[in-house]
């Protein structure tokens, strides 16, 4: 079944989908927003990047008009969004909100906040599998030399930089710094 700590157990997806239905016809909006997370989680995790990008999208305008745009939970769900289009390979549109969502990371939170750094990160990988892996390098050698100041040579978010820019490196052609590093 599917759960959360403050719902109830739902026997499959589709019952989870007739709950968040129910509640958008009820207007409960605090059930809704509660039930479509878990049902965009649980089709980011099971491979349906583009069922997710609903919930995600509607979970963003509700947040949008209760927190504004750089609200916390807005933030984190034009995240979700971007994740689910990179994993719908719909990389152009992907990348839109990705670079719009870290714009208003750095003016929310700061150039060095964990949140920021991952957002540039998820932008490194998303303009690497889009075919710019040359881009993606330079976005990603920067992340790496940032993560390092911040956090240390052996943090796992530093370790993590290092094996996407290798990645980033074997997708560029150059197969020996990519076993180097």
């Amino acid at each position: 079944g599917v759960q959360t700590c403050a719902l109830p157990i739902f026997d499959s997806i589709d019952e989870l989908e007739r709950a968040v239905r129910r509640a958008m016809r009820d207007g409960d909006l605090d059930t809704e927003t509660d039930l479509r997370s878990v049902a965009a989680q649980f089709y980011l995790d099971n491979g349906d990047a583009g069922r997710a990008v609903d919930h995600c999208q509607r979970l963003i305008d509700v947040y949008t008009r209760s927190q504004g745009r750089r609200g916390e939970r807005t933030m984190v769900w034009r995240g979700f969004l971007g994740r689910a289009y990179t994993e719908a390979r719909l990389y152009d549109r992907a990348e839109t909100v990705l670079r719009d969502l870290l714009v208003d990371r750095t003016l929310e939170l700061g150039a060095d906040h964990p949140s920021t750094l991952v957002t540039r990160g998820n932008l490194a990988r998303v303009i690497g599998r889009s075919g710019r892996p040359h881009e993606a390098l330079a976005i990603a050698d920067e992340l790496l030399a940032d993560r390092l100041r911040i956090l240390g040579p052996d943090h796992p978010s530093t370790l993590d930089s290092r094996g996407h820019i290798a990645q980033l490196h074997d997708l560029a052609g150059d197969h020996v710094t990519a076993l180097r590093l």
